[in-house]
């Protein structure tokens, strides 16, 4: 690995051949729904900072217009320039002491490659403060934050209108209010509290709800209760904590890894203790989990003691976890990454690279809300 410095602080990078890309992208899409977009900042930040925009084509067209188009396949995959991932310090130290601990029985280098990525990927290592040009910091925002709360919100909406006799409401599965005709009073005072202050809301002609009802169905692109609830169990509806979904996802996207590409796969397709404790130290190095020794174990402060367990027990946990998300995957199909399963979610897209002449901030930060 090799230091990189930004600003005040510290951080390594770990080299691959853009070349490798090309055979590992396969087992990678299979396995863990990627593709080269899941990477492209940091590709984007390879280019500018380490190639001097050799991956940035420029055109002119007929009216003598430059056009900048930043083509990462061509040039890291097939022209075979490195690529450096970087990560913070303390990160990169504690994925170092994953592959060099003992009991990893990955040793082929195309495989460490592949979850080097993705340790980048699921840390959603932000790490560079330069990548403002090449990441939507609105994305993370939106997906962690604004749309528990959004969803929340609708749920909120539809249990309210449910309430109503079946002959007072338009519409019976869907919070979809009306400004007129949808309920005999068609409106009711609102008050909104924030802190010590509120304020009632006359709420003529029900508009209040009608268009905030509106507002979320634009933005969430929802209009089914059962999903809004599923997903709002997998957030655990606490804004800003690691959402249980991501906890599942990296949980079974590595043991699909493991048992079909690895040397921990089990002929009889068990969830063995090998498999379970190599995804429970991997979700170790990403903070969502803590291990500690058996010792320890009663002098763990109570604050604590939710993410932390001895390891015997975190095997135990993962094997049941791994047990609950394949029966899910089988009523739901496979787990995707978090950018795809957000794009599909937001009601807008993010552009092709094939928009010239602009910066990857502003192909992917749209308005989510």
């Amino acid at each position: 690995m090799e230091s990189v410095d930004q600003k005040d602080e510290q951080y390594l990078g770990y080299q691959f051949n853009g070349g490798d890309l090309k055979e590992i992208l396969p087992v990678m899409q299979e396995h863990f729904s990627f593709t080269l977009f899941e990477i492209n900042g940091m590709l984007d930040w390879c280019n500018k900072k380490l190639y001097n925009n050799q991956a940035t084509e420029t055109t002119v067209d007929e009216k003598g217009m430059h056009h900048s188009r930043f083509n990462p396949k061509k040039f890291f995959i097939e022209e075979n320039h490195p690529i450096t991932i970087v990560y913070p310090e303390s990160l990169a130290k504690k994925i170092q002491e994953f592959f060099d601990d003992e009991s990893n029985l990955i040793k082929d280098e195309k495989q460490k490659i592949i979850l080097w990525i993705m340790f980048y990927v699921y840390s959603e290592s932000i790490i560079e403060p330069d990548y403002s040009e090449c990441w939507d910091y609105n994305y993370r925002i939106f997906y962690e934050f604004v749309r528990p709360d959004m969803l929340a919100l609708y749920k909120f909406l539809h249990d309210n209108h449910k309430n109503f006799s079946s002959d007072q409401q338009e519409y019976k599965d869907s919070p979809k209010y009306r400004m007129e005709g949808a309920w005999s009073d068609p409106y009711k005072n609102i008050t909104l509290s924030y802190g010590k202050h509120s304020l009632t809301l006359n709420n003529m002609n029900n508009w209040f709800l009608t268009h905030l009802t509106e507002y979320l169905c634009q933005y969430l692109k929802e209009d089914d209760i059962k999903e809004v609830e599923f997903e709002l169990k997998e957030y655990k509806n606490r804004v800003g904590a690691k959402p249980d979904h991501d906890f599942h996802r990296i949980v079974t996207q590595l043991y699909h890894f493991l048992q079909d590409e690895t040397p921990y796969h089990d002929p009889e397709m068990k969830t063995t203790d090998k498999i379970c404790t190599f995804i429970t130290k991997f979700l170790e190095v990403l903070g969502f989990l803590t291990i500690v020794p058996d010792d320890d174990e009663f002098n763990i402060k109570k604050e604590e003691k939710k993410r932390s367990k001895i390891l015997s027990t975190w095997v135990n946990n993962i094997r049941t976890n791994i047990k609950y998300n394949l029966e899910r995957e089988k009523e739901r199909g496979a787990y995707k990454s978090k950018k795809q399963e957000f794009f599909e979610k937001a009601s807008i897209q993010p552009e092709s690279n094939e928009e010239e002449g602009k910066t990857l901030m502003e192909i992917w930060n749209p308005k989510y809300w």
